[in-house]
């Protein structure tokens, strides 16, 4: 096929002479559209970013909010949202006060969640906390709750972990593909 029949054939196909001029939005209307556009993806992007965490494969996809005009390169992607179970607490610290402390160890808090009747119910403290995930995560926190030197051990669990080393203490890789070999890449029990 030679370019002139490639070109009366591309001239045949043109929308241009069946279809008419082409048409202009109204402004207001297009205006109006964008604004519904905006709050629509204003809402969306919280509900993804406060969805979280997310995983494909059992591998973690961080979502990091962009600020003013940075550029990609500075945005970091190492802290991430979970929901964060302390039982073995005593009755005494089942309180928001100290929910909100004992998570503070942990990261930063976001939210408590307290049953219907505004106190906790259950075995455990339920708190939403921001972790950087780049370090070791705790396991475990040990605190002298009645201030008589006796120490209780709470124990922490993330809810909807990925990949995560039990051996180092690090998400992202198993305990099966982990590098490390002996006990000198074991976490001290401060970052447990």
């Amino acid at each position: 096929m030679g370019s002139e029949n490639i070109d009366r054939l591309c001239a045949s196909m043109s929308l241009k002479k069946r279809e008419g001029p082409i048409r202009k939005l109204q402004d207001d209307l297009l205006v109006a559209e964008e604004r519904k556009l905006a709050i629509c993806l204003a809402d969306d992007r919280q509900k993804v970013l406060a969805g979280g965490p997310r995983s494909f494969d059992d591998t973690m996809i961080v979502l990091e909010e962009p600020t003013g005009k940075r550029a990609i390169t500075g945005l970091k992607f190492n802290m991430a949202e979970f929901w964060v179970q302390i039982s073995n607490l005593p009755i005494l610290c089942i309180t928001k006060e100290i929910g909100l402390f004992l998570e503070s160890i942990i990261g930063d808090v976001r939210e408590v969640d307290i049953g219907p009747s505004g106190d906790f119910c259950g075995k455990f403290l339920r708190v939403r906390v921001i972790i950087k995930i780049d370090k070791p995560l705790k396991r475990f926190l040990r605190v002298n709750v009645l201030g008589d030197g006796k120490e209780t051990v709470m124990l922490i669990q993330y809810e909807r972990l990925p990949n995560f080393c039990f051996k180092l203490g690090l998400l992202g890789h198993t305990v099966h593909g982990c590098s490390e070999t002996g006990d000198g890449g074991l976490p001290t029990d401060q970052d447990l």
